[in-house]
């Protein structure tokens, strides 16, 4: 699977004004960015300079002289949380000439150490990709955690392309439940959910197979604080079982995610939706 090039942002409304807004107005601006309606004045992304490299641990923000060193693939942006267990959660920055894929990251803390692999198989050289890591039995915040990128290898195939993706709104997820007397069906906010929903279009000529949505929630200070994704993708009169999404058609999406993780985060989040997805036909 590869990831598509494309990104799109989107400013959210914060805890109170949450769940009061119903509905976001969208309009994709010229670089990509989007600008938010709701009950108050339009919000702009500006698009700011490029982020030096920032590890983020217990009381440190430092960032390096430099960008990330050219020739390494390296972790960068990464922060931690407590939800449930640790939580750490980052991008693998692609600092070599050619496309990598199967990149592992660590994460250490304590005696603890697990391993994941970041959520794309193929990066571009100078692109990056998100990776969250969760480490059991760690429920201190403050925790110092060492990260890093272990193994990748070089990418074979081609990326897929033209795969334009819009994020449209945030609330909370919505469960259905049935009554097994009655048999009425009633449907209710969850109180521990939220999804973030959207739409994606192909716009090329190929179809693409494998198709999941990742969204990386940043902060303020450009770290990424949540990720999340899908591998659902509701298409119009698609089979049952059929995961493909052809030339000229689109499908709507909802990334679920911890709702106390995201209200816990004392930062505007600033949500980029990326699309993981493989031509069809290729292995």
């Amino acid at each position: 699977m590869q990831w598509n090039s494309g990104v799109q942002q989107l400013t959210l409304p914060r805890r109170s004004t949450l769940i009061r807004r119903a509905a976001f107005a969208i309009v994709t601006a010229a670089a990509g960015w989007l600008v938010v309606a709701g009950s108050t004045a339009p919000v702009i992304a500006a698009d700011g300079p490029t982020l030096l490299y920032r590890l983020s641990l217990p009381g440190v923000s430092a960032d390096s002289t430099p960008p990330p060193v050219a020739g390494a693939v390296v972790t960068q942006h990464v922060s931690q949380a407590v939800d449930g267990s640790l939580i750490v959660s980052g991008e693998v920055h692609n600092g070599t000439a050619q496309a990598v894929s199967s990149v592992v990251v660590s994460a250490k803390a304590n005696s603890t150490t697990r391993t994941t692999t970041a959520l794309a198989n193929q990066r571009a050289p100078g692109a990056f990709a998100l990776f969250q890591v969760a480490l059991p039995g760690i429920t201190d915040p403050n925790t110092p955690v060492v990260t890093s990128v272990v193994s990748y290898a070089p990418a074979s195939g081609t990326a897929a392309t033209g795969l334009d993706v819009t994020l449209s709104g945030l609330r909370a997820l919505q469960v259905t439940v049935t009554d097994p007397v009655s048999g009425r069906t009633t449907i209710s906010d969850s109180t521990t959910v939220l999804v973030i929903v959207g739409s994606l279009t192909n716009t090329s000529a190929q179809p693409v197979d494998e198709v999941s949505i990742v969204v990386g929630f940043y902060d303020s200070d450009g770290n990424v604080r949540l990720v999340a994704s899908t591998s659902t993708l509701s298409v119009l009169f698609r089979n049952p079982g059929d995961r493909t999404l052809q030339p000229g058609k689109t499908g709507t999406f909802e990334v679920p995610f911890s709702r106390d993780a995201y209200l816990g985060i004392p930062s505007t989040l600033r949500p980029v939706a990326f699309v993981i997805a493989r031509p069809l036909n290729q292995p």
